[in-house]
């Protein structure tokens, strides 16, 4: 996959080389990364199976709050995977 160009805004040429050989070389950093992302995620799935949190008259505003936050994890998660 390829690197998102949002990675380079507001670098030149050789700023933009160098910094892709940075992103490239940090596969481990970027790995644990994406785990750490996966779990947030999937701690989120897990949160908007609870029949608990319906029970409450502001649940459609923690709902809303949570795909915002999903929405989120899964840009970054978009972001990260180039490797």
């Amino acid at each position: 996959m390829a690197i998102k160009t949002v990675w380079f805004t507001g670098l030149d040429e050789q700023q933009k080389a160098d910094f892709e050989l940075v992103l490239k070389n940090n596969t481990t950093l970027f790995k644990q990364l994406m785990r750490i992302l996966k779990d947030r995620h999937d701690q989120l799935e897990r949160r908007s199976y609870d029949e608990e949190t319906y029970k409450t008259p502001d649940w459609a505003s923690l709902e809303a709050f949570r795909n915002g936050k999903r929405a989120e994890l899964e840009f970054m998660a978009d972001l990260c995977n180039f490797n």
